[in-house]
């Protein structure tokens, strides 16, 4: 029997600034939204003298330019669920103790593994997208210390359809109360 595919093609890309961090820049690609970094880079004047990207500037400049975006705790679960509807999720992932957190985006997963594909920013030397295999026992542990938090941004007709999408995809009725109950 042949294996599903469950990986999301991303594009690649380079560009990023303080106030438009790479994973936002990627999702909002995929989407086909090229966000303006002249913006970013005006924004970025609030923060000057900081080490670091800021996040909720970048979802806040996607949101602007026609994306929507949710920020849940979620479950390794939910996230393949989502991968699998072609979607792909941001998560936060633990970066320096007690100073930073990681944003990255899931490219998706290989289930006869049992690994989580993160986006790589450098492409292959033939310019293919490239990823990071990280073994899911590995990726729960070091997502759970972030509280599993999973940013979904997507257009809002997208973004709308998860919850119906996801209550198909489900038969547990605990599943469907928590998705109706946290996300939206």
């Amino acid at each position: 029997m042949e294996e599903e595919n469950h990986e999301l093609l991303l594009p690649l890309v380079e560009e990023e600034n303080i106030c438009l961090p790479l994973p936002i820049n990627v999702v909002s690609k995929y989407w086909n939204i090229d966000l303006p970094m002249a913006e970013a880079v005006e924004s970025a004047k609030k923060y000057s003298g900081f080490n670091g990207s800021i996040l909720i500037e970048g979802i806040e400049t996607a949101e602007r330019h026609g994306l929507s975006c949710k920020i849940i705790h979620s479950s390794l679960s939910e996230l393949k669920k989502i991968i699998d509807l072609g979607i792909p999720p941001i998560v936060i992932l633990p970066g320096i103790p007690e100073i930073t957190q990681h944003a990255s985006v899931i490219t998706g997963y290989n289930e006869v593994e049992k690994t989580i594909l993160h986006y790589i920013q450098k492409g292959n030397q033939k310019g293919e997208q490239q990823e990071g295999a990280i073994p899911q026992n590995i990726f729960e542990k070091e997502w759970s210390e972030e509280g599993n938090l999973l940013i979904i941004l997507a257009p809002s007709d997208i973004l709308s359809s998860i919850n119906m999408k996801m209550i198909l995809m489900k038969n547990q009725t605990d599943y469907v109360l928590f998705m109706k109950n946290k996300i939206f």
